[in-house]
């Protein structure tokens, strides 16, 4: 997770203009009085996605008109750096959120002028890299690299990268032009092949800063035996589908266990008296396209896969637009979904007649879950359990068990982990510290009981994927001193894999920024850089 910086940088050139009855207005307006202007969280949910994962800064420059009460109106993009990110339109997008004191000429507002509003875009520097332990010795590096190569590490990932970039190539994004997604296909597939071979580099430091050159040696003996090439190929087929079962349950554990103590969507937000608005049924004219609230979503709502609901009051300002939002009311609270909200609130316009500036007006915000993911909200249904494969045999099926009890890590608990390694971060936006470590030692608590729970499926798997000589020896091994440190180091090796492979993600990404811009206008080397010599307003929300 990171904070959004942004530099804005504002210059209104008024053109000359006389309303009907009244003096001519100004022709240069040399210090704006703003009154409102897009918070650091629109300005987040307005930086296009793919430009976050490139760690692309960029600018553009919109020209809008003014009205009588000061806002902007008839807005075009006169300029956007780099072309085919969608900065244009994400700037276009922000253009609701400003308010400049209105012109007046004889105590009487008047409309008049356009204004020409520069606005950059930046991310800051990101979290500190994970620093695997020291190597116990060089022989020690050496094995782990032999065994990174034994159990093909880099497939995986070589196969992720390879998907990300099909998917660039194959599929239409409404915030990049069709010559822009090829360019970045191209820049990943050269980028990910050194960012992968580095990944699988850092794991091997971490196995042989783990483990010393003798529980390596027998690691290795293992890993290329017939029992260890049988595991390692635990991959695809019933296996993959053994992994999403255990997936659904985690998350289904986690959401029920975070809605007992929090209220879900399963009961109505309070009513406020009719008094408490004086627009109680708004009419909408304009409100956050899906897109827009999809990027909204609080790292901790995705986290649980949680849909939400919020409140708001705002006050009714010029064209409709509203502002002073504050949240009267979210469900559940303890994921930021309330300052979610708060930031689409530059999306919403009312569509009523009639004067409504200075009104009060109540703003219902539905943030969705994700239909695609493994699991749903506690009230659903949801997909029905797999129900496994039938075991080989009898006799199989007790060595299975074995191998699996061998296997279990017992309190494996990546929470402690998870919650030192954030602890240098602040937390996400609209929560505490306390409550963002709730949410990790929710999934933890969840990922413990869902593998208790597909315990038995499991053996009945490896009964037909491994002979009872293979079984035999497998739990031979993990019953070994190698498999008790294997045990106890688990954790570790858990929490440094995640890491690395996500550092691997965002590495690849920004190198691939830096490959699109060979050859164009970028401002700024891709990269997660701070900026420099700008008064900066940093953002209080991670994009």
């Amino acid at each position: 997770m990171r904070r959004l910086e942004i530099v804005l940088a504002a210059s209104l050139l008024a053109l000359a203009g006389a309303g009907r009855g009244w003096a001519a207005a100004p022709t240069v307006i040399t210090n704006p009085d703003w009154l409102a202007k897009p918070t650091g969280e629109a300005f987040a949910n307005a930086y296009p996605p793919t430009a976050v994962k490139l760690t692309m800064p960029g600018r553009a420059i919109i020209a809008c008109g003014i009205d009588e009460a000061g806002r902007l109106q008839d807005c075009a993009v006169v300029s956007e750096a780099p072309q085919g990110l969608g900065f244009g339109q994400a700037a276009l997008s922000l253009a609701g959120g400003f308010l400049m004191r209105p012109m007046t000429v004889n105590g009487q507002p008047i409309a008049g002028g356009r204004v020409r509003i520069p606005i950059r875009f930046v991310l800051p520097p990101g979290a500190p890299p994970f620093q695997p332990p020291p190597p116990t010795s060089s022989r020690a590096l050496a094995l782990a690299q032999e065994l990174m190569q034994a159990t093909k590490m880099a497939d995986a990932p070589n196969a992720y990268f390879d998907y990300l970039a099909r998917d660039m190539d194959d599929i239409d994004k409404p915030d990049l032009s069709p010559e822009a997604r090829g360019a970045i296909a191209a820049a990943l597939r050269a980028s990910y092949p050194k960012r992968v071979e580095e990944a699988v580099d850092r794991q091997a430091a971490l196995y042989a800063g783990v483990f010393d050159a003798t529980q390596l040696e027998t690691l290795l003996r293992f890993q290329r035996s017939p029992a260890g090439v049988a595991l390692n190929a635990q991959t695809g087929g019933p296996q993959a589908i053994l992994a999403g079962e255990f997936r659904r349950r985690a998350l289904r554990i986690a959401q029920a266990d975070f809605c007992s103590t929090h209220t879900c969507l399963s009961t109505a937000l309070p009513v406020l008296p009719a008094t408490s608005v004086d627009i109680p049924q708004p009419e909408w004219a304009h409100t956050p396209t899906l897109p827009q609230v999809w990027l909204a979503r609080p790292d901790l709502a995705k986290a649980l896969n949680l849909p939400g609901e919020v409140r708001l009051v705002c006050v009714v300002v010029a064209q409709g637009a509203v502002a002073q939002c504050r949240v009267d009311a979210e469900r559940p609270t303890g994921l930021g979904l309330g300052t979610a909200a708060r930031s689409l609130a530059p999306y919403y316009r009312l569509g009523m007649a009639g004067p409504q500036t200075g009104k009060t007006v109540a703003v219902m915000v539905g943030i969705p879950a994700s239909e695609s993911e493994v699991a749903v909200s506690p009230s659903g249904t949801g997909a029905q359990p797999f129900a496994g494969v039938p075991p080989r045999s009898p006799e199989s099926l007790v060595l299975a068990r074995a191998l699996v009890a061998a296997m279990d890590t017992g309190q494996m608990d990546l929470a402690s982990l998870q919650k030192q390694g954030a602890a240098g971060q602040p937390p996400p936006v609209g929560v505490t510290r306390d409550e963002a470590d709730a949410v990790i030692d929710v999934m933890g608590r969840a990922s413990r009981e869902a593998r208790a729970q597909i315990v038995e499926l499991q053996a009945a798997l490896l009964t037909v994927r491994l002979t009872d000589a293979e079984l035999t020896e497998a739990t031979r091994s993990w019953r070994s001193p190698l498999g008790a440190a294997l045990r106890t180091n688990a954790a570790i090796l858990a929490y440094g894999a995640q890491r690395i492979g996500a550092e691997a993600i965002i590495r690849t990404w920004a190198d691939a920024g830096r490959v699109f811009c060979e050859g164009r206008d970028c401002p700024g080397a891709p990269g997660l850089q701070p900026a420099s010599g700008a008064s900066a307003a940093p953002s209080t929300r991670t994009p």
